[in-house]
């Protein structure tokens, strides 16, 4: 032992444990791809938004076939009913002239059954106009307010028919019918975009949560890294004192000897 030492002071670079450290490296996601994961999520949004517009696009065909048929139904019930009215008038006219036959020769008699039969059927014409009118508006309002399908002559146009059935059908039935079946396609092809797009949002939100947690680790591990690097230089700045001071020591040892042995 030296006598200017003391065994506090003695310090061994053999045991000397900091010359070897190196801390080990942790590897941190880079920013290109945390982007990549955000223009991953964007693409898919806009692609679930443009699904959406088709759909929305689709509806608005839909209500537009729907008030086309409404429309078109309503042409029909007034064809009808004008056919109906012309079929009256016919019958009433010739009732009449067989009246004026028989009753040709007692003009007064004759003139005073004219009168009553022309009042008769007046009133009869007034009142089922009138009834018709009332018919076609509650239809009309039937028709706006519902979704039901349209029946015409008892023949359910939605359902299963043989070729034979469509070809006893009118142009205008067929018209119609290949307007419901458009409708009821466009109905399922709706349904399916529907559950194609629920699927789709399960999945983004799965990746959400995903990216979430990856962000989560991400800034884990950026403190960690930060942790450590000041550990590393507080131990660095440890070790450059602990040699410092030894080599302070060694040098007044030094500076001693010479000075006793001159």
């Amino acid at each position: 032992m030296h006598p200017f030492t003391s065994s506090d002071d003695e310090y061994d670079l053999s045991k000397d444990s900091f010359s070897d450290f190196e801390p080990d490296e942790i590897i941190v996601p880079q920013p290109n791809e945390i982007m990549a994961i955000q223009q991953e999520n964007l693409k898919k949004e806009n692609e679930n938004e443009n699904k959406l517009v088709i759909t929305q696009q689709r509806d608005q065909n839909e209500n537009q076939n729907e008030i086309q048929i409404q429309h078109e139904n309503y042409y029909l019930n007034q064809n009808q009913n004008q056919n109906q009215n012309q079929n009256l008038n016919e019958n009433q006219i010739e009732n009449q002239n067989q009246i004026g036959n028989e009753i040709g020769n007692e003009n007064q008699i004759g003139n005073e059954i004219e009168n009553q039969n022309e009042n008769q059927i007046g009133n009869e014409i007034e009142n089922q106009n009138e009834n018709q009118i009332e018919n076609q508006n509650e239809n009309v309002k039937k028709s706006k307010n519902s979704k039901e399908i349209p029946q015409i002559n008892g023949i359910d146009l939605s359902g299963k028919m043989t070729r034979k059935q469509i070809k006893l059908l009118s142009p205008e039935q067929k018209k119609l019918r290949r307007m419901i079946k458009n409708r009821q396609s466009a109905k399922k092809s709706r349904e399916r975009t529907k559950r194609k797009l629920e699927k789709y949002e399960h999945k983004i939100r799965k990746l959400e949560t995903t990216q979430k947690k990856i962000l989560k680790e991400v800034e884990k591990l950026r403190i960690e890294n930060e942790k450590l690097k000041v550990r590393t230089i507080k131990q660095k700045e440890k070790k450059n004192q602990k040699e410092n001071k030894f080599k302070k020591r060694r040098l007044i040892a030094i500076y001693w000897i010479i000075f006793i042995f001159i």
